[in-house]
């Protein structure tokens, strides 16, 4: 049985953001195989220790350059996950134009390791259709890199409750998700709602499954973000509750056909996610 060894930054438990959910689910079915070790963690010995195992790499800013050009060097075979845009610096290049400037990240030292990196691997997995078009056009070093689509992964018990949850009368709000991160941009979305005369309410921090049923009370989901989002779950969730949904073009997935087709070809697409992923991994799908 093969060992895998699996880094992010943070896992589910010390935080629970859309990749580390996601980074959960891919692991549902491997749980055994895998080996989990957060990014500060990382050591020349550990990767001297495990360079002949198999690597995946989702959040990793917490890797020195000097062990990320060990990484490349010594691990064998290892997978990157790109959950963001890993060449800026601040992981998003639109949030340079908040300080009046053009994002030149990739000519820096943390844009060009991070970019080789995910060059070097032996492919990298991508949130979204637009995600993967910004990042080949931009960076001729990927021209030869293998490159997927993932999208958002659920877990099969959310899966199963999308399925089986019915959903109530609506009113005639629209949900805005209260987030203090800039890339949500409650504030702006919520002029925005103002200006257009809606009724709203803003959603506060919540479990996760009242999170959703909340969510399924209302008419529809104003989602704005003030920079590129690669695969919100946010959105996904909401249309999967039969809201009507109001976005801009920084929600990166919302054209893909998938996205397009109706709750029960959502979710049977959804359900394929984590097994298109471990058929690369495994080398079944190449």
């Amino acid at each position: 049985m093969e060992e895998y060894i699996l880094i992010s930054d943070m896992f589910l438990g010390d935080y629970t953001g859309g990749a580390e959910l996601t980074t959960d689910a891919i692991i549902e079915t491997r749980r055994d195989q895998i080996s989990k070790i957060r990014s500060r963690e990382i050591t020349s010995d550990f990767i001297n220790e495990n360079c002949e195992k198999t690597w995946i790499i989702a959040n990793c800013m917490d890797i020195s350059f000097l062990l990320k050009m060990k990484i490349i060097k010594k691990v064998a075979k290892y997978y990157f996950i790109e959950y963001d845009y890993k060449y800026c610096k601040f992981r998003n290049p639109i949030f340079h134009k908040f300080v009046n400037e053009d994002c030149a990240c990739e000519k820096e030292s943390v844009g060009k390791i991070n970019l080789l990196l995910i060059a070097k691997s032996c492919g990298v997995f991508f949130m979204s259709e637009g995600q993967r078009k910004l990042y080949l056009e931009k960076f001729p070093i990927l021209e030869k890199t293998k490159t997927y689509v993932l999208s958002s992964v659920f877990s099969k018990e959310i899966l199963e409750f999308f399925k089986d949850y019915s959903i109530p009368k609506k009113n005639n709000k629209w949900a805005i998700l209260g987030s203090n991160m800039p890339v949500k941009a409650t504030r702006k979305t919520v002029s925005y709602a103002k200006l257009k005369k809606y009724q709203y309410e803003v959603l506060g921090n919540l479990p996760y499954k009242k999170f959703i049923k909340k969510i399924s009370l209302f008419k529809g989901l104003i989602f704005r973000p003030g920079a590129l989002d690669t695969c919100p779950r946010i959105v996904i969730e909401a249309k999967l509750l039969g809201c009507k949904l109001i976005l801009n073009e920084n929600v990166q997935h919302k054209d893909e056909d998938w996205f397009k087709q109706e709750k029960g070809d959502i979710i049977k697409y959804l359900e394929g996610r984590s097994a298109f992923f471990w058929d690369i991994i495994e080398e079944k799908k190449i």
